[in-house]
């Protein structure tokens, strides 16, 4: 069972597309590592964040197929980013991807990410109803 709730007394409405709390009796819970802008060949996508991001959620909808989950079983996704040039495309990519039901999220500037041209890196919890 899982339980969005955006209206929590005493905080501000939410500053953009997450939910600030998911509640859940998980039987099953499904947590996937940092996915990233590689291609099936494990190059690097070429075309800058919005590209990158768009790889990434790709890459993340195949990982929670494996494990019999969907986007629309996250409840949690945390994402690294080395730029925020271009977040307006990072944005549209998880919009995309979530269709408008938002987990609760991070956005995390960072120093850097494992190879010198990686622009985000992002990580999801599942829970299988």
């Amino acid at each position: 069972m899982r339980t969005v709730i955006n209206e929590v007394e005493g905080v501000c409405k939410a500053i953009g597309d997450y939910s600030y709390v998911v509640k859940v009796s998980p039987r099953e819970m499904v947590f996937c590592s940092g996915l990233t802008g590689l291609d099936e060949s494990g190059k690097l996508v070429a075309g800058g964040l919005g590209a990158q991001a768009q790889q990434a959620f790709r890459r993340l909808r195949h990982v929670l197929k494996a494990a019999d989950a969907t986007p629309g079983d996250v409840i949690r996704l945390n994402a690294y980013l080395t730029t925020f040039e271009g977040i307006e495309d990072y944005n549209a990519a998880s919009r995309r991807f979530f269709n408008g039901k938002f987990p609760p999220s991070t956005l995390v500037r960072v120093a850097g990410l494992w190879l010198p041209d990686m622009l985000v890196e992002i990580e999801a919890t599942a829970v299988l109803d």
